[in-house]
């Protein structure tokens, strides 16, 4: 440690492949919506905070050796819940 910094020296040997990760979207499920009336806005109108989709995604590890061939691996598949768009309406 010189001077409150610490240095890292990683060595080997040049890696020649090329690592690529990659997304897909499996799954999307849309926002659901919840209406709530309120007495904080006039009678007939409406505020609306939009939702947030959820879905299943999956992450692969794609490996493209310098020899042309490729390796792929599925590291692993994350499911997301959706968020619900709120609809504020005023009290009639």
């Amino acid at each position: 440690m010189e001077g409150g910094t610490v240095k890292i020296a990683l060595t080997g040997t040049r890696r020649k492949d090329e690592i690529e990760i990659v997304t897909s979207e499996k799954a999307r499920v849309e926002p659901p919506q919840k209406i709530q009336t309120t007495p904080e806005l006039p009678p007939g109108e409406e505020e609306i905070t939009e939702g947030i989709p959820g879905g299943t995604v999956e992450v692969w590890r794609i490996i493209h050796h310098h020899d042309g061939n490729q390796t792929e691996e599925r590291l692993h598949v994350d499911s997301y819940y959706p968020y619900p768009s709120v609809v504020k309406r005023g009290e009639r």
